[in-house]
């Protein structure tokens, strides 16, 4: 399990668990995002790793369950010595994370889930349909986005529009190479089919840690409905909507966001708005 450490004689740790995609070392090339975890490595040890079978983490040959995708959480924590910690789950990292807390009471103090969902988007509204044509709608959005992975299309559909008006034109080649190091075409299909069909709802009333959910009006890649519905399924959790972050935080030039994850951690009554 790869895995990065910010932040020293921190009292809390602070993992940040990473969606479908991830490779801990070309995260730094998106703007903003060391910043931001620098910022929170000042207050927090700060955890970041590669789950099984992407980035740097050892490859497999099968798309990770969930019970693995919250194994790989106390893989980290016990490399570490963490006994407990906060979780900043992102895209699908949220819907681990929540699937974590809600199993694992004791290990979880807070947590912001950004980006996040409980299921797929896809079938949702043909839940109607015979299993064969869900089927057959999960595949065309799979081969779709497999048929493109490696161009720089899915990630470029992650960013802010503001960063997209300044973006220059040799960042999408950093875009296609970190698709293309993340996981390859074969294991992103085998995960997408898996987690198309993942679908954490029945354990969200489970959660009982402090929870801030992060959601932008504008997100591309998770619809902002589906953080709407984390928010309804986990009791006291509060909802912070966000406009022109696109499916993203880190670029954050003004500070609004990392403010607002300072405020709740240090008071899970109190969030900025922004």
């Amino acid at each position: 399990m790869a895995y990065q450490v910010f932040g020293l004689n921190c009292p809390e740790d602070l993992i940040f668990v990473p969606g479908i995609v991830s490779h801990i070392e070309h995260y730094h090339l998106f703007p903003g995002f060391t910043k931001f975890i620098t910022q929170l490595s000042k207050h927090y040890r700060v955890l970041l790793f590669d789950k099984r079978g992407s980035g740097l983490s050892k490859k497999i040959d099968r798309a990770p369950t969930l019970e693995e995708r919250e194994h790989d959480i106390d893989l980290v924590m016990e490399e570490n010595s963490s006994e407990k910690a906060i979780l900043l789950g992102f895209s699908e990292g949220a819907q681990i994370s929540a699937l974590y807390a809600a199993n694992n009471p004791s290990k979880v103090s807070k947590m912001i889930l950004v980006s996040g969902l409980p299921h797929s988007a896809k079938l949702e509204k043909v839940w109607w349909l015979p299993k064969f044509f869900k089927y057959f709608i999960l595949k065309r959005a799979v081969d779709k986005t497999v048929r493109d992975w490696g161009k720089g299309f899915f990630m470029r559909k992650s960013l802010p529009r503001e960063y997209l008006k300044v973006m220059p034109s040799e960042f999408n080649e950093k875009l296609g190479q970190f698709e293309r190091e993340s996981l390859g075409p074969e294991a992103l299909k085998k995960l997408l089919y898996k987690s198309g069909r993942h679908d954490v709802t029945p354990f969200l009333k489970d959660v009982k840690a402090p929870t801030l959910i992060v959601h932008s009006k504008d997100d591309q890649i998770v619809p902002f409905y589906l953080g709407q519905k984390l928010h309804h399924a986990i009791e006291g959790s509060q909802f912070l909507p966000l406009n022109g972050f696109g499916h993203s935080f880190f670029y954050d030039p003004k500070g609004l966001i990392i403010n607002s994850f300072l405020s709740f951690l240090s008071n899970t009554k109190k969030v900025n708005s922004l």
